[in-house]
């Protein structure tokens, strides 16, 4: 008789994510270098900046899980 055991190590869920998005005025138009804030709304309060790409777009990765308010300016 065989017997064989492994062992793979587990990871919890993680409640994590990724805000994207791309910043345009009213024209349509992308707006590079755009300064994008992210709060969130829980009592700590955590807060999160980047900046738009050459394409106007940005991704904010490992947010936890809640409300946010995000401001471009």
């Amino acid at each position: 008789m065989l017997f064989l055991s492994c062992t793979l190590p587990i990871k919890a869920q993680q409640l994590t994510a990724t805000l994207n998005g791309t910043v345009t005025d009213a024209s349509g138009a992308v707006i590079p270098n755009a300064q994008v804030t992210i709060v969130q709304s829980a009592v700590n309060g955590l807060s999160r900046t980047t900046e738009t790409n050459a394409l106007g777009s940005y991704t904010v990765t490992n947010l936890a899980a809640g409300n946010y308010t995000v401001t471009i300016v």
